[in-house]
């Protein structure tokens, strides 16, 4: 669930295909909108790391770190844990590894400025139709998707858009699992038990 999370996330940023993940340095607040429902959180991003801050409903913020240099994710827990996946790297990542072309149907619609950045406008048709279309406002100088849409039969699902954009490279202990954490280990038995309840991934 958490790897589909991150990866969901990092999508809009990587539809078009690129040697590298991210190239930008940068925060921002992202302000996202699912089926109506308006949602935000934190995001540092620099070059190939990435990491996503947001509260729950009762106030408490889950932090995710995003190390596409390492192929790993690590999601920082309560009581200074943290859990560690493996597998996310840009070798996951269709657009990383394949054409463009190869997933989608690209389209250039021309340019427009959003929130003070020019960016190229591009819609993209997924081959895959149960992924939609997505519309996203790349900026040229961030590398990341300022603003993007996804659309399933003719309707905005949901939308992303980059806000209070603060640029230079955040420092390194952001994406460093910070000192005094040590590493969730699945109790023993648990991992058998949950092999009979979840399904095996294809």
């Amino acid at each position: 669930m958490i790897r589909r999370a991150v990866m969901v996330l990092a999508l809009p940023a990587l539809i078009v295909a690129q040697e590298k993940p991210f190239v930008g340095q940068f925060t921002a607040d992202m302000i996202q909108i699912v089926k109506g429902k308006p949602d935000s959180q934190k995001i540092s991003v620099n070059r190939d790391r990435m990491r996503v801050e947001k509260k729950n409903k009762k106030g408490a913020t889950t932090v995710i770190i995003m190390r596409f240099d390492k192929g790993v994710t690590w999601t920082l827990m309560e009581k200074n844990q943290y859990m560690e996946m493996a597998g996310v790297s840009a070798k996951d990542v269709p657009t990383i590894k394949e054409k463009s072309e190869d997933v989608a149907e690209i389209k250039k619609l021309g340019e427009e400025t959003v929130n003070g950045y020019p960016c190229e406008k591009t819609l993209c048709v997924f081959k895959d139709k149960s992924l939609g279309e997505v519309t996203q406002w790349i900026s040229k100088k961030l590398m990341f998707a300022v603003k993007s849409e996804t659309r399933r039969g003719g309707k905005v699902e949901s939308s992303s858009e980059l806000k209070n954009i603060k640029e230079g490279a955040p420092a390194d202990s952001v994406f460093e699992i910070p000192p005094g954490y040590t590493k969730f280990e699945m109790p023993a038995g648990i991992g058998d038990m949950m092999k009979g309840i979840v399904p095996a991934a294809k």
